[in-house]
């Protein structure tokens, strides 16, 4: 009986041993799954925001600055910890977004950028 006490107590020592490294590459895959989610997510706004600025008529008014771009009917805003369109959530945990014109005058060059992501989309004046 002493043995098969002892047998488990070291069987219970082996798996505990072995058992950690396993929690943490389960703990690191979720993640590095949440960071790559969370940058799809980051990629697709900033994608959506460049399309609409290429794609915008030009009669169409776009406003951009430090929280917000408003490109006619379409309105992006960082609201506390997430980056809305038109008042519904778009993406989560957003410390950042900024946009801001930059380059030539003759081009509607705007740089867009989510935390550390950074997009420039353009759509040239008319003549």
């Amino acid at each position: 009986m002493l043995e098969v006490v002892i047998a488990l107590l070291l069987l219970g020592i082996i798996g505990a041993v072995i058992a950690r490294p396993f929690i943490n590459l389960i703990e690191a895959r979720h993640t590095v799954s949440d960071a790559a989610a969370r940058q799809v997510d980051i990629d697709y706004a900033l994608t959506r925001m460049s399309k609409e600025i290429r794609l915008s008529d030009d009669s169409d008014q776009v406003v951009c600055n430090d929280n917000t771009l408003a490109i006619g009917s379409q309105s992006y805003e960082l609201d506390g910890e997430s980056l809305d369109l038109n008042g519904d959530r778009l993406i989560g945990n957003v410390e950042e977004f900024t946009c801001s014109r930059v380059g030539p005058s003759n081009l509607r060059l705007y740089e867009l950028t989510i935390d550390d992501a950074r997009l420039r989309a353009f759509k040239r004046d008319p003549q």
